[in-house]
């Protein structure tokens, strides 16, 4: 095959005596042009005799082209296509070698099932977050806790001071008063955290002690030396019984009993207390299963201190700030959306928040004003949801009040979720 011209020579003429090659055109005149001679044969036939301006070559004259191309170029054709060969050979090794994997596989896939051992396990689910109010009665004194396991960061215990104020509309002003029962006690924690509290619970010395003697004593750092069966223990680190941790609470004055508490939580949650304990703790709670199975899990719980400032009347505030900043660092989204209830006094009595707040603050209902109705007494009670968002809470609250016509409406305050007109129809419990 000869080597064609490139495209600067179209219109050339074929050269006398040459045969027209496939590639010129009578229908447009324009000509293949000459082809060129070997590189290594240039300087012989660089100067054919011209006729008319073209070049005079004879086929006859042309050098012969047995060895054109080149042995070298040759070569390379060879070595090209021996890599495509061997490429192919690779891939359709490969091949051969995925379909055989492929049907291993599904056959052990298969044998699995067939066996029942090849069950997909079900999905993980996620770490579910539970806040619990647990109240210890010591008799004179209860101590109020906030326990979370927060499912994405480490559980916490949050002591609550007996003197921290408490905003509950028409109902007690500390929560050492609230926590004298147990609606009230989820009511206060509630209005001082400003989240919904999961569960309850509520035990007394006799459980604490108990509880105390199944870890077989806990280390405490006491601050001061207390009596306790006629001795003298502390002041310093110290294992305690439980009748020696209740001595340690009971003597304690006032403001430190918080502190003391505190060292006992820390104690009570150590790391190295076996889980299966907590399942033996007795009380009141809303589900005693469901209390247990957060104090278990809470092992290794921080103990916290709640951020809280002195007022001038001698009472304990919360510290507003500091609480914000500690609900975000430790319990994360533990303790769901609470839903404000406003109440509209019809009834003629004042003791109402109170009795109210108890009954709906287990459910995850916060009263956070009471105002008299627009008539003192008014015979109907009347549950109004602020929209239709809200008008399944309006039912449940209608339930636990068992009195009340549900229905939406526009809200005068404007700040609450569900307007309860309280009617002379309802009675406390």
């Amino acid at each position: 095959m000869r080597r064609r011209s490139k495209s600067k020579y179209k219109g050339f003429q074929p050269p006398r005596g040459q045969k027209e090659t496939p590639g010129s055109s009578q229908n447009t005149g324009v000509q293949t042009p000459p082809p060129v001679p070997r590189p290594d044969l240039w300087d012989k036939y660089a100067s054919p005799a011209l006729e008319n301006g073209y070049a005079t070559t004879t086929q006859d004259e042309l050098p012969p082209l047995d060895d054109w191309p080149p042995p070298e170029i040759k070569a390379r054709w060879a070595a090209q296509r021996e890599r495509q060969r061997r490429n192919r050979e690779i891939r359709r090794k490969g091949m051969v070698g995925v379909l055989v994997i492929a049907a291993i596989g599904t056959g052990f896939f298969a044998l699995n099932r067939i066996g029942g051992k090849g069950r997909t396990p079900p999905a993980a689910s996620p770490p579910q977050s539970q806040v619990l109010a647990w109240s210890v009665n010591l008799g004179l004194e209860r101590l109020v806790t906030v326990v979370a396991v927060p499912g994405d960061r480490s559980p916490v215990a949050l002591a609550i001071p007996n003197a921290t104020l408490v905003d509950i509309p028409g109902g007690p002003t500390t929560v050492g008063t609230a926590s004298a029962t147990t609606g009230l006690t989820v009511a206060a924690v509630q209005a001082t955290l400003g989240r919904r509290v999961d569960h309850y619970l509520v035990t007394d010395a006799t459980s604490l002690m108990a509880l105390v003697n199944q870890l077989a004593g806990v280390s405490v750092q006491t601050d001061t030396s207390f009596d306790f069966q006629g001795q003298q223990l502390g002041p310093g680190q110290i294992k305690l019984t439980g009748g020696a941790v209740v001595a340690y609470l009971e003597s304690a004055a006032p403001p430190d009993l918080a502190g003391r508490w505190e060292e006992v939580l820390s104690g009570l949650f150590d790391n190295r207390a076996p889980r299966d304990l907590w399942d033996q703790v007795a009380g009141q709670s809303d589900s005693l299963g469901a209390a247990r199975s957060v104090l278990a899990a809470a092992r290794g719980a921080i103990v916290l201190e709640l951020p809280t400032a002195p007022t001038p009347e001698g009472a304990v505030a919360v510290d507003p700030k500091g609480l914000n900043q500690l609900l975000q660092q430790n319990f994360g989204s533990a303790g769901g959306t609470l839903v404000r209830v406003v109440l509209l006094n019809g009834t003629g009595r004042r003791d109402l928040g109170g009795p109210v707040s108890s009954v709906l603050a287990p459910e995850g209902f916060q009263v956070v004003a009471i105002q008299e109705a627009s008539r003192r007494i008014i015979a109907s009670t009347e549950v109004v949801a602020s929209d239709d968002s809200f008008l399944p809470q309006a039912q449940e609250v209608q339930q636990l009040l068992r009195v009340g016509t549900v229905y939406v409406g526009t809200q005068p305050t404007g700040i609450a979720d569900i307007t309860i007109v309280m009617g002379k129809d309802y009675q406390p419990a």
